[in-house]
């Protein structure tokens, strides 16, 4: 049964790894293998899990908007260093941001519909 509750942060990793890659691939035409996608995915889960130990112990609204800029500023550096134009002509930090800002909209998005559709189908009038 502990497996089975791993299944939605795969499914979150996976639609996540999709999304840099359209990210990196439509917006900026740069090109990123997918194993560091699955890196940068193990970085994200670190960060993440070092913001909610630090939350339980302070304000959460401040850190939830910390987390979020610390994720950006790693996206950005971790793909303006490896995401690559071509062969040899790497992206550079604003690129990268602009990646992983669109990468992560997406997943907003995505995330959104989500909610919002099991939150209309699991309505149910009183």
């Amino acid at each position: 049964m502990a497996v089975l509750s791993l299944l939605p942060l795969l499914l979150f990793g996976v639609l996540y790894v999709w999304f840099l890659g359209l990210a990196a691939k439509w917006i900026l035409k740069l090109s990123v293998a997918r194993k560091l996608r699955w890196i940068f995915i193990a970085i994200v889960l670190a960060i993440t899990m070092a913001n909610t130990l630090v939350s339980q112990a302070a304000g959460r609204p401040a850190l939830a908007v910390l987390g979020l800029v610390v994720h950006l500023l790693v996206g950005a550096w971790f793909f303006g260093k490896f995401a690559v134009r071509g062969e040899t002509q790497s992206s550079n930090f604003i690129g990268g941001l602009k990646m992983t800002a669109a990468a992560m909209t997406m997943l907003l998005v995505t995330c959104g519909v989500l909610i919002g559709a099991s939150w209309l189908l699991l309505a149910r009038p009183a």
